[in-house]
């Protein structure tokens, strides 16, 4: 893999910074040739988030309520939120050692989301979050722009970090592959 690309998708009981993260998934992927490498997924104690300050929004917690089984079994992490963190951090720094001669983009279904809420996770355990504002990408515009799609989440279940990551991933990689083709046309902007 030649350029390092990460995709980072989290699952919450909240929608604002500050919220509780129950997990975190990311996936390393080359979006010009598909490549996909080296995958992260951590459950986080939401305990262990609330004693550190981090909230549970109501509405959201009864939105996983409706949810099926599969899908709350990754509110049931046993991972401290500063570990979890650390091993993201780490994780990331060995996605850096593997390429070279590349920046390191960090891709997000939407950055003002995941990333703000990790960022606000970081300064709660008194981290440094290991990435820039200039390196965050957002996979809802290139896919508005492209029409870049993917098969629906094909790994597994519905609201799985991992598995939207890997998802997310694929959306992006198609929307490389539209932007690079002879017949590509600009799709719009909302309206």
């Amino acid at each position: 893999m030649k350029d390092t690309h990460v995709m980072i998708d989290i699952e919450t009981l909240g929608t604002k910074p500050g919220s509780v993260i129950a997990s975190i998934g990311a996936v390393a992927f080359d979006p010009k040739t598909g490549e996909k490498g080296m995958n992260f997924y951590v459950e986080i104690d939401a305990h262990d988030a609330q004693s550190r300050g981090l909230t549970i929004d109501v509405g959201t917690f009864f939105f996983w309520l409706g949810q099926p089984a599969d899908a709350q079994k990754s509110l049931t992490g046993r991972v401290p939120l500063d570990q979890a963190l650390h091993r993201l951090t780490l994780w990331l720094d060995g996605q850096r050692s593997h390429f070279t001669d590349s920046v390191q983009w960090l891709w997000a279904n939407s950055p003002d989301f995941d990333i703000v809420l990790l960022e606000a996770a970081y300064r709660v355990v008194g981290l440094q979050a290991p990435w820039t504002h200039r390196n965050r990408l957002d996979v809802r515009t290139l896919k508005h722009l492209t029409g870049a799609t993917a098969i629906r989440n094909p790994l597994g279940r519905p609201h799985h970090a991992l598995y939207d990551a890997e998802h997310q991933a694929d959306i992006v990689i198609d929307g490389y592959e539209r932007l690079t083709s002879q017949d590509w046309e600009f799709s719009g902007f909302p309206r």
